[in-house]
């Protein structure tokens, strides 16, 4: 006969890609993006001790004006661009740490896409990503 063992597991590492809406901007333009990271509840916060690191990748052309840079207080990665008109991806290669009140701790990789594209006039540009931490995760092993 068969026992059901149940099997508690913290997921620790994984990596997900989010589209993000895409910036319309036109050629010239110096863009500010911003990647804010919201709190799904009130019992989840980020993890000081390891603050989140991203790499932004821009479209071939477009030129970094203002070096990445993270705000912890508010949950913010934001840096500045200028578009040289040809439609692209940026790529934010992000790496997030984050806590539950109650201690549990995890790891996630998040790549975000911003579509770029040369048919707009915006200057800044919010990408709003809710984190949370699933507890309890549980998995039958028979």
């Amino acid at each position: 006969h068969s026992h059901n063992r149940l099997v508690r597991l913290k997921i620790m590492f994984g990596s997900k890609t989010i589209t993000a809406e895409p910036l319309h901007a036109a050629a010239e333009t110096q863009v500010q993006v911003t990647i804010k990271l919201v709190p799904k509840s009130s019992h989840v916060h980020l993890n000081d001790e390891a603050p989140f690191s991203f790499k932004v990748t821009l479209p071939d052309t477009s030129t970094m004006v203002k070096e990445p840079s993270l705000n912890l207080e508010e949950g913010a990665a934001s840096f500045e661009f200028k578009f040289d008109g040809v439609a692209g991806d940026i790529t934010v290669a992000c790496r997030l740490f984050f806590c539950a009140d109650a201690g549990q701790c995890v790891s996630e990789g998040v790549d975000f896409i911003i579509p770029v594209h040369n048919d707009g006039s915006a200057t800044t540009h919010t990408v709003n990503y809710e984190y949370d931490i699933e507890t309890k995760k549980k998995f039958t092993i028979f």
